[in-house]
């Protein structure tokens, strides 16, 4: 009897196309794991690859920004906690999976010594045999790293910190917010709404043909001003008017990651610099850096800075911007500035936080109190100008 395919959600079926790319195990595990139909799968394989298109990068980040290929853009980690009881939960099933993981590499020596994609590999070798005491054992490690990296995509943190976001960030900005699962996007979008009424909208493989044109269109003819999309740049969307992009939760494979973000950064003739916030889980297995290992290739090419996000308070702590921040205060202190000046001076800390403002030259920083056209923008670029000379460490002299 042929299986209705259509019972199968996006969720289920990215999942499957993660199984078989990114872990290695073969379709006919999946068939027996899941009981999905053996051409059901190569078709999801087969639109999936249609879908991504041709790869956006061939040479690294670097390259790209001096062939002038991608906009000018800057990165902000930023590091989020799980709740009690997510903590709990993650904790139970990485003590699991690190038990049955320990009884198979003391027994199964060939999965010893290898890298990801090849103990993968042998890993679903070793579930399609029978039975057997190990098999079985295989099975549930597969299966409990499938649970563990959904509870991490579902942290409670995650929507938290997109809306406290988008409430500091700039109020005219184009935001594309990236997600894995459908349902957590359908949330973000439905708490923004609230936020921003007639701003939102959002952008996924559920969603039929018409609905998601539209929704593009709308966002592109800046109708909307902010898109929330599963997966969505996987399919061959550009989105060159973005601003911002933030990641609330992110593939595990670079490639995908370059891809999509290559879609926003391609160069269409912005002045600004693009911002990227990735969002992750301090405490789970989730990359800490949204390059990983291209970030190396990128310091002191374009600012890549580590924040935190505290969901008691709703604030975000960045260290090393503190420093400073705590240092130009300090010195207006010393100069003896006015009170009122002083509270001007620190709202304006605040507000450029979660910017890379302070990352601009001095003599650009010049520039931009030349040409402001409010006060409030004018007193905001002297902030920045004072951040950029106590980096420098200019700020040490009162005279």
């Amino acid at each position: 009897m042929k299986k209705n395919t259509n019972r199968y959600n996006e969720d289920f079926k990215t999942e499957i196309i993660r199984l078989v790319r990114e872990e290695n195990r073969p379709v006919s595990r999946i068939v027996k794991d899941f009981g999905v139909n053996d051409q059901t799968i190569r078709n999801w394989l087969k639109q999936s690859k249609d879908k991504q298109g041709q790869e956006i990068f061939k040479y690294g980040f670097t390259e790209a920004l001096n062939a002038n290929i991608i906009s000018s853009f800057a990165i902000f980690n930023l590091k989020l906690k799980f709740t009690p009881d997510e903590e709990l939960q993650y904790l139970d099933f990485s003590k699991q999976l690190t038990l049955a993981l320990e009884i198979l590499l003391q027994n199964c020596p060939f999965l010893r010594n290898v890298n990801k994609q090849q103990f993968f590999a042998g890993l679903e070798q070793l579930a399609q045999q029978s039975d057997d005491d190990f098999a079985v054992l295989a099975r549930t490690v597969l299966i409990l790293a499938v649970h563990r990296k959904d509870l991490v995509y579902r942290a409670q943190s995650r929507l938290s910190c997109v809306k406290s976001l988008l409430i500091q960030l700039p109020q005219t900005a184009n935001i594309l917010i990236f997600n894995e699962r459908i349902e957590v996007a359908d949330a973000i979008y439905n708490e923004l709404q609230l936020l921003f009424p007639g701003q939102v909208g959002r952008y996924h493989s559920q969603m039929d043909e018409r609905t998601k044109k539209n929704m593009l269109r709308k966002y592109q003819d800046a109708q909307i001003r902010i898109l929330v999309s599963c997966r969505a740049l996987d399919e061959g969307l550009n989105v060159p008017a973005t601003d911002i992009g933030i990641i609330a939760s992110s593939t595990s494979s670079n490639r995908q990651r370059i891809q999509r973000l290559g879609r926003i950064l391609r160069q269409s003739g912005k002045t600004h610099t693009t911002k990227l916030y990735y969002l992750y889980i301090g405490s789970s297995n989730e990359d800490q850096d949204l390059l990983a290992n291209i970030s190396r290739d990128l310091s002191g090419i374009i600012p890549i800075l580590d924040l935190e996000y505290d969901q008691d308070s709703g604030t975000f702590i960045h260290s090393a911007y503190q420093v400073l921040a705590d240092q130009v205060l300090d010195y207006t202190k010393r100069k003896d500035w006015r009170a009122e000046i002083i509270t001007e001076i620190t709202r304006n800390l605040e507000l450029g936080k979660l910017s890379c403002d302070w990352w601009l030259p001095e003599q650009e920083c010049n520039l931009k109190i030349k040409n402001a056209s409010s006060r409030s923008e004018r007193n905001y670029w002297v902030c920045m100008q004072l951040l950029a000379k106590a980096s420098l460490g200019r700020l040490t002299n009162p005279h």
